[in-house]
């Protein structure tokens, strides 16, 4: 993995890590933070595999944008243009007055970005290759390791929507 791809994924890994912090705030301002995150993670995740595939890309929060250019190198992607769009919305949408998330939308924003997640992670290289890496580099990554079930995921639900 090029070094600038190692970058990006700890930058994601660290939003990753933000939202998993802010999710459990029971305050209803949170969850706009906490898809805030999500989306920021998902970005960074995109252009990390633009990164490592040579493939420059414009500096944009857009991530169907950002998923046209990633489906030159990865085709079956573009199944996940719905869940996309709808992350987009949180990178700048949330973040105006006149705008609330609710907690079934934060709910299903973390199960699509987790999804996302993953599925970059095994296009960039092993798991076990990533988790080594951040563990080894980043705290926040260690402190939130323990939250989450780090089993190889089911391909099938990281491809398709549920």
């Amino acid at each position: 993995m090029k070094l600038t791809t190692r970058e990006w994924v700890e930058k994601a890994e660290a939003d990753y890590a933000a939202a998993l912090l802010l999710r459990r705030s029971r305050k209803k301002h949170s969850r706009d933070i906490v898809c805030f995150h999500l989306q920021q993670c998902v970005e960074k995740y995109l252009k990390a595999r633009l990164q490592e595939a040579g493939i420059i890309f414009p500096k944009t929060h857009d991530l169907e944008r950002l998923l046209d250019l990633a489906v030159t190198v990865e085709p079956l992607w573009a199944s996940l243009r719905p869940s996309m769009a709808a992350i987009t919305d949180y990178a700048v949408e949330v973040r105006q007055p006149g705008r609330t998330t609710s907690s079934i939308e934060a709910q299903t924003v973390l199960r699509a970005s987790s999804r996302i997640r993953d599925l970059i992670r095994l296009n960039l290289g092993s798991w076990r290759e990533v988790s080594v890496y951040l563990a080894r580099v980043s705290p926040r990554y260690r402190s939130y390791k323990q939250e989450e079930s780090w089993r190889s995921p089911d391909i099938k639900s990281l491809c398709f929507h549920s």
